[in-house]
């Protein structure tokens, strides 16, 4: 059996897009935590102001573009016959570890009656949407099959272990999409067909936006890294994508679309901007934005436990020592931040350990495969032949 050949999966590191990234995951803690809980019972979490960094749709569809943009680099910048196959196994199992493990903890705090958020569902009347999480016994069984399998390919929130997973599905989808399209319409000489790819854009745009973020995410990393060294030339740049940044702050503001195809465009925008504005970069790209980033994955993930046990516990009981009911959600928003950048930095190391181990295990299960494969392709040969004899 021919070797394959081993292709480097590992994102080339774009500080400004980690920066990016890092933002779009504090908007989504501030929309779940101020938006989604406390803004029903305290008007002044209701503020225009504020719309914009708790839009945290917009955000989630950010991440979307960033995905396109991130996975697509390393193929871009180092032209080479992408492995499907490898591409897809190894993004499963990059999702899969930390998915799992933050889940587990889920399946714990479920267990020990740590989980107040439908205590506090009827409160905040948010009993449709806070009421509906962790509302069904808690399994090993349950949480396997929700990690392994329904996480990624058949997501439901009424026996979800974490409520933002729902994103993973669109997000696998999406990658796959991209390796998909970089290995039918990318060569390797820097060649890429355009008509079908634009097709694919106008096809999603009217069947699943979601995943025209990643395309469009996509041709950003192309424009960017084949003509940014053009682009950066032209004059008034630097002041166009800094206004063009402007646009989706306005419109998320005082007129924010209900039409997703309309979110997507503002989304692409936000990236774009940040792309070729050099001070939007700078800022994206600083020390604070940095760490965001590094703890964005982990952040997503670990927020909404916190939401659902400290913050409800706090909600609860606050209260009983005469706290106004201000004081109470200036409290849960500021202990909810705090503690959720506390434990998504200390869960880093998953990060790192994820990132290797998915390529491992993914290598040694085509190992695996493609063996299996070269003996049992000789074991038929071979009765073949003595049947012909």
């Amino acid at each position: 059996m021919k070797e394959m050949k081993e292709i480097p999966l590992s994102t080339l590191r774009v500080d400004f897009l980690d920066g990016i990234r890092g933002w779009a995951a504090v908007m989504v803690v501030l929309f779940h935590t101020m938006v989604r809980i406390l803004a029903n019972t305290t008007p002044s979490y209701q503020r225009f102001y504020l719309e914009f960094i708790t839009d945290g749709h917009l955000a989630v569809f950010i991440f979307f573009v960033l995905s396109g943009f991130a996975l697509s680099i390393t193929f871009i910048k180092r032209p080479q016959k992408i492995s499907v196959p490898l591409a897809v196994i190894t993004r499963y199992f990059r999702l899969f570890i930390p998915i799992l493990l933050t889940s587990f903890i889920v399946y714990c705090l479920m267990k020990a009656h740590l989980m107040f958020n439908i205590q506090i569902a009827d409160l905040e009347d948010s009993k449709h949407w806070l009421g509906t999480f962790y509302d069904f016994e808690a399994s090993l069984i349950g949480l396997l099959k929700f990690c392994f399998f329904d996480v990624f390919f058949h997501y439901e929130r009424t026996s979800s272990y974490n409520i933002v997973l729902w994103t993973m599905q669109i997000e696998y989808a999406g990658s796959l999409l991209i390796y998909l399209s970089i290995g039918l319409f990318r060569h390797e000489n820097r060649k890429i067909y355009l008509f079908p790819l634009v097709a694919i854009v106008l096809y999603l745009l009217r069947n699943d936006t979601a995943l025209a973020c990643f395309i469009f995410g996509y041709f950003l990393a192309e424009v960017y890294f084949s003509y940014g060294h053009i682009i950066k030339k032209l004059k008034f740049i630097n002041i166009i994508s800094t206004l063009l940044f402007i646009v989706p702050i306005i419109i998320s503001t005082f007129y924010r679309p209900k039409d997703d195809k309309y979110t997507v465009l503002l989304a692409f925008i936000v990236v774009l901007s940040i792309t070729f504005s050099p001070l939007l970069k700078d800022f994206f790209s600083n020390a604070l934005s940095k760490f965001l980033g590094r703890i964005s994955f982990p952040l997503y993930l670990i927020h909404m436990i916190v939401i659902s046990s400290w913050s409800s516990y706090l909600f609860l009981h606050l209260p009983l020592y005469g706290y106004e009911h201000q004081v109470i959600a200036n409290i849960t928003l500021a202990t909810t931040i705090v503690l959720s950048i506390f434990l998504a930095w200390v869960f880093c190391p998953m990060e790192a350990f994820s990132v290797k181990a998915s390529k491992y295990l993914a290598k040694k299960i085509l190992s695996v495969f493609f063996n299996a494969l070269h003996k049992y392709h000789f074991f038929f040969q071979e009765k073949i032949t003595e049947f012909v004899k």
